[in-house]
């Protein structure tokens, strides 16, 4: 457990309001009259579930029936503390006076009441996080020391913990005290966990924890895709997963799992993440047939003006400057290192299409077609052969790609193709012609 003094300097107190004012004055009396009084009264305490008898000089603990010790001071202190906010008091109070000590059934009933005395305040005061995060350390720490194996109230904390370190802003924490539940008991609320380190790490951009425990998250959700009651679990794993995948730029994988994400939901929103995740993706054929089946997708229509650029992508159109720059904005991209892998995504998509069109080109004439550099092409092209996505040769000397189309096809079959391939293109240069001047193609008053 982490030290928690570096923040003591940070920690808002909480307000000193009525109600936490009346709890301590509460129990002060509770504990004097157990003291004094001779005669036998009991009484519950709210939120926590648990019971006090008295009896002349002895005060007992009932939970669920069972009587479990001597609550004597220690209630009283612990609301003391939480109600004023000391923090230093609070360390020693677990220390000395629960985990060094009280019974262990006291300290499990007297811990659980003061983890409740904890989230009542973060509830009514949400800013007071910070202290109830310390606070929460201290006494979770004390409580796996004294706790055999790993119980439910144990587990529960820690979520609690979780959730505080996200409202004070401690991601980092956040996720290591995830990490410290896992494996739960059930693999949906396993999934679920790996879901919000997934969400946490995509919020702070750290993905060293999300980049070991996502593998944990596979295996998990490939075990309960069928079940219908984890539909909502699953669904969850998989928009995060893909989301930090794009986050990696690994396109490829992660329109997989949107393509997986949108057969589960059929939600256009789903089919507009797993089109951004394809086109983003390395060219390939593998590529234009899944955008051509996006394409014909019926809810294709919905996706507004990023259904025209999926249109050109997958019938190997031409992207041009300002179709791109039209997709980093529906894409919501921005960040240079966004922006450099969609440009470079799109500079492949073009070098595809050029392939279909020329036998051979110099490094400068591509680079006009492309929008990119002379260099850049010579690097792409490199790239692409090596992987076995383009199928070509560079001539370094005379500076010019040649490409292998004719092993392929007939002359005839190539012609064709180059064709047809210009044809659309002036098609859509009239469209957009048309679209800006529509006066030069009005029809004369006779």
């Amino acid at each position: 457990m982490r030290d928690v003094h570096a923040f003591e300097d940070t920690l808002e107190r909480p307000h000193h309001c009525p109600s936490w004012r009346l709890g301590v004055l509460f129990l002060e009396v509770v504990c004097t009259l157990s003291l004094c009084a001779p005669s036998f009264f009991s009484f519950f305490i709210p939120l926590s579930g648990i019971t006090i008898h008295t009896c002349g000089q002895r005060a007992m603990i009932k939970e669920g029936g069972n009587e479990v010790g001597s609550l004597g001071w220690a209630e009283s202190q612990a609301v003391s503390l939480v109600a004023t906010g000391d923090l230093d008091g609070w360390r020693i109070f677990v220390q000395q006076h629960l985990e060094g000590a009280a019974r262990a059934d006291i300290w499990a009933v007297v811990a659980a009441r003061s983890f409740n005395i904890l989230k009542e305040m973060v509830i009514t005061s949400p800013h007071c996080a910070p202290f109830a995060l310390e606070a929460g350390i201290v006494l979770l720490g004390a409580h796996s020391r004294c706790s055999t194996g790993a119980s439910p109230t144990i587990f529960a904390m820690r979520e609690t913990v979780a959730e505080w370190c996200v409202l004070a802003g401690n991601e980092r924490l956040a996720q290591q005290t995830w990490c410290s539940m896992l494996p739960a008991k059930d693999d949906v609320v396993s999934l679920e966990i790996v879901t919000k380190i997934l969400s946490s790490a995509l919020r702070t951009r750290d993905y060293a924890v999300a980049e070991a425990e996502y593998p944990r998250g596979i295996s998990l959700y490939k075990a309960l895709s069928e079940d219908p009651t984890a539909a909502t679990a699953v669904n969850g794993f998989l928009y995060y997963l893909g989301t930090v995948l794009m986050a990696w730029h690994r396109f490829t994988d992660a329109s997989l799992r949107f393509a997986e994400l949108y057969e589960r939901t059929k939600d256009a929103t789903h089919l507009q993440l797993a089109v951004v995740s394809v086109i983003q993706s390395d060219a390939s054929p593998v590529r234009t047939r899944r955008l051509r089946v996006y394409q014909k997708d019926e809810n294709a229509l919905l996706l507004g003006d990023l259904q025209a650029i999926l249109n050109r992508a997958a019938q190997l159109h031409l992207l041009r400057p300002s179709e791109l720059q039209c997709f980093l904005q529906l894409a919501g991209l921005s960040s240079d290192d966004d922006v450099a892998a969609a440009k470079e995504a799109f500079a492949q998509h073009n070098l595809e299409v050029v392939s279909q069109m020329y036998c051979n080109a110099t490094f400068e004439r591509l680079g006009v077609v492309i929008g990119i550099t002379p260099a850049d092409v010579e690097r792409l092209v490199s790239r692409m052969v090596s992987e076995h996505r383009l199928d070509a040769r560079l001539d370094q000397v005379d500076e010019v790609v040649i490409f292998n189309r004719l092993k392929r096809t007939s002359v005839l079959e190539d012609w064709d193709g180059r064709i047809s391939i210009i044809s659309k293109e002036l098609s859509h240069a009239v469209d957009l012609i048309t679209g800006r001047y529509p006066e030069l193609f009005e029809s004369p008053v006779l």
